[in-house]
């Protein structure tokens, strides 16, 4: 009768461990399928963002770029006398 019980109780971690073996691949199963679709709405969304920016490229009017010289007629009154290093590194 003691066998009967220890067989019982070990066909009873058995179970419990197979279904917990079975619970957690069903939970894998179900977040590498979340993270796939993460995945897509992602690259979607850089690829709407990209078509956006390209046609804000399109339609901004051009920038006029200073050329590199030490005359500071570009520059603000106010930023003339910054010294060269803020914050002492």
């Amino acid at each position: 009768m003691s066998e009967k019980k220890d067989e019982k109780v070990s066909m009873d971690k058995n179970t419990l461990i197979a279904l917990f073996l079975g619970a957690m691949f069903l939970l894998a199963a179900f977040q590498t399928v979340q993270l796939s679709e993460l995945k897509q709405n992602i690259y979607t969304q850089k690829n709407e963002i990209s078509q956006l920016k390209g046609t804000a490229n399109l339609a901004a009017a051009p920038v006029k770029t200073q050329t590199a010289s030490n005359d500071s007629s570009g520059i603000p009154q106010s930023l003339q006398n910054v010294p060269d290093m803020v914050g002492g590194c």
